[in-house]
């Protein structure tokens, strides 16, 4: 139970989201089920119409809803009731204009290591054995229904998320000199041919130097295709790789 500054007394997750949406007033949309730690149902719709436009994000979900795999008598809501609610939240964000809902799931092997559809195999770390497995699989199978997966950023396009992330724009001179240093790395590369992959001698390599500047695009390439996929590589530094 989470007591508010106002007061309010919240016992559940849609009891937060209602809380954090309109206050007092909101939760009161979806008080009953808040403290019988039932379904919401249709409240969503009317807290969603009042309090819209709205962005829900809901992170490490299949976290929290494995502690409650195999319990009973919960005060936040059952294993269950979470994946009821789960179909409640995503069906009222589809049928309220302005409301949008986003999920993160953890990744399965079969995504990382390029297995076919049909296995199943999934991280045990990430996930979290027996309880992490139910509860991603149940809420893969609810949204499943009204998704639409946003992809991970390629290594590319990663070059040019973390170089916004952490640079200021360059300034004209600046800008020139990159262009001078990439021909430099290139001109090096292809006079060293028998040191380096063949690659790294030709124009598409300089271009990948000049969008990853002023980080050298190795780096990249081994952050997104060898240390992300590593199954202990922590969950924070996972999301800030050039996918993530």
């Amino acid at each position: 139970m989470h007591l508010k500054d106002d007061g309010t007394e919240v016992q559940t997750l849609w009891g937060e989201l209602a809380w954090q949406l309109g206050g007092a007033e909101g939760y009161a949309l979806v008080a009953d089920a808040d403290r019988t730690a039932t379904n919401p149902g249709t409240a969503l719709e009317k807290l969603f119409k009042k309090y819209g436009p709205c962005l829900v994000l809901v992170d490490e979900w299949v976290a929290y809803a494995r502690q409650l795999y195999g319990a009973e008598n919960l005060p936040a809501g059952t294993f269950d009731t979470h994946f009821t609610f789960a179909q409640a939240l995503t069906e009222a964000a589809t049928v309220v204009p302005g409301t949008l809902v986003v999920i993160s799931i953890p990744a399965s092997d079969s995504v990382r290591q390029g297995l076919s559809a049909g296995e199943s195999a999934l991280n045990d770390i990430e996930v979290g054995g027996e309880g992490g497995k139910a509860a991603l699989e149940r809420l893969r199978d609810v949204i499943g229904r009204k998704d639409s997966p946003w992809q991970p950023a390629t290594a590319e396009e990663g070059f040019e998320i973390v170089r916004r992330r952490l640079f200021e724009p360059l300034e004209p001179q600046a800008a020139r000199e990159r262009e001078s240093i990439a021909k430099v790395f290139r001109a090096f590369y292809a006079q060293h041919k028998s040191e380096f992959p063949p690659e790294c001698g030709e124009g598409a390599y300089e271009r990948r130097i000049v969008n990853a500047y002023p980080i050298h695009p190795e780096l990249f390439d081994r952050l997104y295709n060898d240390w992300s996929t590593l199954a202990r590589f922590p969950a924070h530094a996972r999301r800030a790789a050039p996918h993530g």
